[in-house]
């Protein structure tokens, strides 16, 4: 939880070089939360702030993909979003995200006390058709703590506001101890997933990986 003596977070600088990336590889059909990194990296944000900052070119590329508009247009759109995109400031715990070929998610903890993921979440998102099925390939080492892996739906093909349905958050699985092992999740529902990581008081090294078949 913030105090009064937290550090306000960063924002996002409205750079009109980082938008453009943004916008760039978002039509090259990256993923937004792999874009959101870069953009953690490249301005030295917090996450919030930077998947703040690419959800509104997200929302308007996947309505661009449903519509396909003239080129033009979805143009002209794209530079209103960027005139008028904000980002409201939120106060987090910091993360140590390790990316890799395979895009797992790492956690590495020392002690409980100074664990940046101390009841505290992280997700990676993607957007997946029905009939499919989410693989979830984790591997811990864990010394203490409690972990849970939860696949929700972030926000439906009607919903552009981009707002959670935490309904539709189900529990995957809850690991109490050192483990390795695959998930597998069927999805029913055409739209955005989020593979979601839990942890309290955790302590060691977790990789969770997941793909989409």
């Amino acid at each position: 939880m913030s105090t009064s003596n937290d550090t306000p977070p960063k924002p996002v600088p409205n750079d009109p070089q980082l938008i453009e990336f943004v916008i760039k590889e978002l039509k090259k059909g990256a993923m937004p939360a792999d874009v959101a990194y870069e953009v953690c990296r490249r301005a030295g944000v917090q996450w919030p702030e930077a998947e703040a900052f690419v959800r509104p070119f997200a929302q308007e590329r996947q309505r661009q993909r449903r519509q396909k508009p003239k080129p033009i247009v979805g143009l002209l759109v794209f530079i209103g979003i960027a005139l008028v995109v904000g980002v409201t400031g939120v106060v987090v715990l910091k993360t140590s995200l390790e990316r890799r070929s395979v895009a797992p998610l790492i956690y590495e903890a020392v002690t409980p006390t100074d664990s940046p993921f101390k009841s505290d979440r992280f997700y990676r998102e993607r957007w997946v058709e029905a009939g499919q099925t989410i693989l979830v390939n984790y591997d811990v080492s864990m010394r203490s703590g409690h972990l849970n892996l939860y696949v929700s739906e972030k926000w439906s093909q009607s919903d552009t506001k981009g707002l959670y349905d935490m309904s539709r958050e189900d529990q995957l699985f809850t690991l109490t101890k050192d483990g390795r092992g695959q998930l597998k999740y069927p999805v029913t529902d055409t739209g955005w997933y989020g593979l979601r990581v839990f942890m309290t008081d955790f302590t060691g090294r977790c990789e969770v990986a997941w793909e989409v078949r």
